[in-house]
C-alpha cells in the first residue's frame, strides 16, 4: 500500500472519531404538558398548528386560539409553570379566526394577524403588549391588496413586517354602496 492511500485510510476514521469525540453529548429532553386548553370555562382553546408560540422577554409563552370567550379566537400568555391569562378576546369588530400565533418584535411588543373579522370582514394585523394592550394596526380593505392573512407577520433587519395573505378583498359595487349609505 503506498503512502498516500495509508494516510487517507487512517486520516478518514481518525477524523470521524475526533468530530464525534469533539460533538456535545446530547442530554434527554423531558415534555411536560403546561396546560389543556378548554379545561375550565371561558379558556382560548384550539390553537392551530401552524400558529407560532413565541417567548416574551419576561420568559412566557404567547400565541393565538382560534376560539377564545367571544368564538372568535383569543390572544394567551402561558407561564413556564403553566398558569394561562387570556390577554384578549377577539369580538368580529377587531378580528377573527387568528390561526397565525405570534411573532415577537424588536419593540418587545408580539404581532399578529386574524383571518377574517375587522372593518370589512377580511382580517388584519395586530398589535399586542406582553401585559395584554390590544390595538388593530391595519384591516384589510373592500378592495386589494390581500385579504384573510393566516401567518404571523416577520420583521425584516429593516424593521418593517412582511407576510402573506390567503386571497384578496372582493366586494360587490352593491355591497360597498350598501356599507357608504
Amino acid at each position: 500500500m503506498s503512502r498516500n492511500r495509508f494516510c487517507a485510510f487512517i486520516a478518514g476514521p481518525l477524523l470521524i472519531a475526533l468530530i464525534a469525540a469533539s460533538h456535545p453529548v446530547a442530554h434527554a429532553q423531558t415534555f411536560s404538558i403546561l396546560y389543556n386548553f378548554g379545561t375550565n370555562s371561558g379558556d382560548p382553546a384550539a390553537p392551530q398548528s401552524p400558529g407560532i408560540v413565541a417567548q416574551g422577554r419576561d420568559g412566557n409563552l404567547y400565541s393565538t386560539a382560534e376560539y377564545g370567550a367571544e368564538g372568535c379566537g383569543a390572544i394567551f400568555e402561558i407561564t413556564p409553570a403553566g398558569t394561562l391569562t387570556d390577554l384578549h378576546d377577539f369580538d368580529r369588530t377587531d378580528g377573527c379566526d387568528s390561526y397565525s400565533g405570534l411573532t415577537l418584535g424588536t419593540d418587545g411588543n408580539f404581532y399578529g394577524t386574524a383571518s377574517a373579522g375587522g372593518a370589512f370582514a377580511n382580517g388584519d394585523i395586530f398589535q399586542v403588549a406582553p401585559g395584554g394592550g390590544f390595538t388593530a394596526i391595519h384591516m384589510f380593505g373592500k378592495r386589494g391588496p390581500g385579504a384573510g392573512p393566516r401567518t404571523a407577520p416577520v420583521q425584516g433587519l429593516d424593521g418593517n413586517f412582511y407576510g402573506t395573505t390567503f386571497g384578496t378583498s372582493m366586494i360587490s359595487k352593491s355591497q360597498e354602496e350598501t356599507e357608504v349609505s
